[in-house]
């Protein structure tokens, strides 16, 4: 009898979270093919009727950097990293988007802190393209050898340092640092018959 009474209400708040969930979808599907207004607007209306929810600013985020307005996303983002400095997808969608804004600086910064906190792949992968895009080239090959690390690509990882190390010409601890970590790769592979 009970379980009868309750099922309007049920069915009525798995609509609306099923009308959330297409809400958001449809955002997704905006940045996807390029309408980056009525994205920015849904996402804009999902966070206004949904505050809490980290992925809707997330969405407004992106629609506003793929749109070209990289500063207004930045902005976004920031205030989103200091309501939530322990996420490391805030930092990674700040990271990126501050590398897109060109300030490779603070985008190694946040990226260094996330990584600090909880090191992972994807986390290395961005740190690649950020050193690549600032012109560091050793560095990027390096942070793309811990991604392929993590992926439980050593071969791949060492290739990448290996590539590192002929990039390096003017630091001797950047050299010392890259051989090393060879070395210790190599040591983790198995020995050939």
């Amino acid at each position: 009898d009970s379980l009868l009474a309750t099922l309007p209400q049920h069915i009525d708040s798995t609509v609306a979270v099923d009308a959330r969930a297409a809400r958001y979808g449809r955002v997704l599907t905006l940045i996807r093919f390029g309408n980056y207004d009525e994205a920015i607007k849904l996402a804009s209306n999902l966070h206004r009727d949904f505050p809490e929810d980290v992925s809707y600013r997330l969405a407004l985020a992106d629609a506003l950097l793929q749109s070209g307005q990289v500063e207004d996303s930045v902005s976004h983002l920031e205030s989103l990293a200091l309501e939530t400095p322990e996420s490391t997808v805030v930092a990674y969608y700040l990271s990126d988007a501050l590398m897109k804004a060109g300030r490779f600086e603070v985008s190694r910064k946040v990226l260094r802190r996330a990584i600090r906190a909880a090191p992972s792949a994807f986390l290395y992968r961005l740190m690649a393209r950020v050193e690549g895009e600032a012109g560091n080239l050793p560095q990027s090959f390096q942070a793309l050898a811990e991604y392929y690390f993590r992926q439980d690509e050593v071969s791949r990882a060492i290739g990448a340092l290996q590539h590192a190390s002929t990039l390096v010409s003017d630091n001797a601890y950047l050299e010392a640092s890259i051989t090393s970590k060879i070395s210790e790769l190599e040591a983790l592979q198995p020995s050939k018959p």
